[in-house]
């Protein structure tokens, strides 16, 4: 028997701002340890401004993953 799952975040609008504030998630505490404090809010905002002008094909990028989990009784 196979049942299939849905991702969450499979049904999220994917956008430039959206994808500016997961890279600021993730790497926000690196640059700033790394270049200091007044980097990064310049530096997501640049991000945001040239993703602006030259936006990502997010349906391009979409790929599907499949996950096959297999359970072992005991």
């Amino acid at each position: 028997m196979m049942e299939t799952e849905d991702h969450p975040l499979e049904a999220m609008q994917l956008t430039n701002d959206f994808i500016t504030s997961m890279f600021r998630a993730i790497f926000s505490k690196v640059i700033e340890e790394h270049f200091g404090n007044g980097v990064v809010d310049e530096l997501f905002d640049k991000l945001a401004k040239k993703l602006s002008k030259q936006p990502i094909d997010f349906e391009k990028c979409k790929k599907q993953m499949v996950y096959y989990i297999v359970l072992k009784r005991k």
